[in-house]
């Protein structure tokens, strides 16, 4: 899961009488308080943080005897991950990450180079710049509205050569986003665990089915050009025997699609 989530945990308990349960992350007694929240074989931790992966068990004991269930925790910051790639590749990336992407450059003399983006001259800010020394496009902390088509341009007086690559980014459910009618959205709804948890996806509290204005695939919500309809909170559930987990994105279209 990622951090900064808030997860909730359940213990599978059942017997006569109905078991006491306690919690442990990595051979530690949990105490409830602060981000750690403990009620009726549930363990709530808020604001999940790197520290707090490991091992998860609940102990439930009774008159009868005791049980134990252990599940393992991966905690993922992926703020500041770089990704690289060659021109003439595709890439699929997660908001927040940093894009390289590579033109290798060859001629005598020695050609002009120049980048697009969805047909438009990129031009440089505090977030995309050309790097001088080998002309490749960096990103950094790449958005959902930096989708598109990238195509390097060289050109000298002997001709000219492009290639492109399609950078698709997806957003992890939980952020804000705003796009432009037309665009594409994609959520990742992070979901991991053993076994592998079942995922629903919701929009304004309204359950979505396959067959509608979004495509469903299991984790991943896509939509392929947003309109204003497609406005409002999208929330993901991911539930397995273990635990649930909730998380909730406001999307915001602004315009209308030509």
């Amino acid at each position: 899961v990622l951090s900064g989530i808030t997860l909730t945990i359940i213990c599978p308990t059942r017997g006569l009488p109905a078991p006491d349960v306690t919690w442990e992350m990595n051979n530690t007694n949990v105490r409830p308080g602060g981000r750690f929240v403990v009620q009726e074989g549930t363990l709530t931790i808020r604001n999940l943080v790197k520290q707090d992966q490991g091992n998860i068990r609940c102990v439930a004991r009774n008159a009868a005897g005791q049980d134990t269930a252990t599940s393992k925790l991966n905690v993922i910051d992926g703020d500041g991950e770089e990704a690289r790639i060659t021109i003439g590749q595709d890439l699929r990336v997660v908001e927040k990450m940093n894009v390289r992407i590579h033109c290798p450059i060859v001629g005598f003399p020695k050609p002009v180079v120049t980048w697009t983006r969805n047909n438009q001259d990129v031009r440089s800010n505090a977030r995309l710049f050309v790097d001088p020394n080998t002309n490749d496009l960096l990103i950094n902390n790449i958005l959902t509205s930096d989708t598109g088509q990238y195509i390097c341009s060289a050109v000298n007086p002997i001709g000219e050569d492009e290639k492109s690559s399609f950078i698709t980014v997806t957003a992890t459910i939980g952020t804000t986003i705003t796009l432009l009618a037309g665009a594409k959205l994609v959520l990742q709804c992070p979901s991991t665990g053993v076994p592998l948890p079942s995922t629903s996806w919701s929009l304004n509290g309204e359950p979505l089915e396959k067959g509608g204005r979004a495509d469903l695939r299991g984790t991943e919500l896509v939509i392929p050009a947003v309109a204003g309809v497609d406005s409002g909170k999208y929330q993901c559930t991911a539930s397995n025997v273990i635990a649930l987990d909730s998380r909730a994105s406001d999307v915001t279209v602004r315009g209308k699609y030509t």
